[in-house]
């Protein structure tokens, strides 16, 4: 009787100190859940409206922006990027990881984000070889028209597996832009879709890129 009841105690005794053991393991919770889903909550004002043919004052069906991230106090590299689509049937902007960007955990829980909408479709968005992406159009050379542009705060809300975007965007065209708008009529003009205007002063200039927060440029020689 007496060896069976040492065995007890000391089975007792091991069971304590396992509860002890396993009461002091720490949780580590550094880590954030893996983001499944990630939806947009997401306004985009055209802020210029100047009044003018040649600049849409609405947004069509499948109207782009290209929007980049400044997360906290560092920027993400450019090629991780979200594309937000217009869809005219329900008045909103729906939005997708695009180009390197997979995890939308890389977007943190606020920042800055940078917006570029091109009206004429047709962009081709590629890596700079650093923290920087070029912008060319569809035939591999510059875009030479005008765009809208902007930055905006943005939180990121988590709920679970799921993460909701929220921001507004004030988007306008760059203030020393000329734009010209060149009525077709009939048969008269266009028959090749392509014009030559020429105007002394002015330069043909595109926006070419982005990094660190900044839209590039790159402008032709003006006509003397």
């Amino acid at each position: 009787m007496k060896k069976v009841f040492s065995i007890l105690c000391a089975t007792l005794l091991f069971g304590v100190a396992a509860f002890q053991f396993a009461s002091c393991t720490k949780v580590d919770d550094n880590n954030p859940p893996r983001i499944t889903e990630l939806r947009f909550d997401i306004k985009v004002n055209n802020a210029s409206a100047p009044d003018t043919k040649a600049v849409k004052t609405d947004w069509a069906d499948g109207d782009q922006i290209y929007v980049f991230f400044k997360v906290g106090d560092a920027y993400l590299d450019a090629i991780k990027y979200v594309t937000l689509t217009y869809v005219a049937a329900d008045d909103e902007w729906t939005g997708a990881l695009s180009g390197d960007l997979t995890d939308a955990t890389d977007l943190g829980s606020a920042g800055t984000m940078y917006g570029i909408h091109f009206p004429f479709g047709g962009v081709s968005i590629a890596s700079d070889g650093a923290d920087g992406v070029t912008f060319l159009g569809a035939d591999g050379r510059p875009i030479y028209t005008y765009y809208l542009s902007g930055n905006a705060a943005y939180t990121v809300e988590t709920a679970g597996d799921v993460a909701t975007l929220t921001g507004t965007f004030d988007l306008t065209m760059p203030d020393d832009y000329v734009y010209f708008f060149i009525d077709k009529s009939g048969d008269q003009y266009g028959s090749s879709n392509k014009y030559l205007l020429s105007v002394e002063g002015l330069k043909p200039a595109a926006c070419t890129g982005f990094s660190a927060g900044s839209f590039t440029e790159t402008e032709l020689a003006a006509r003397r």
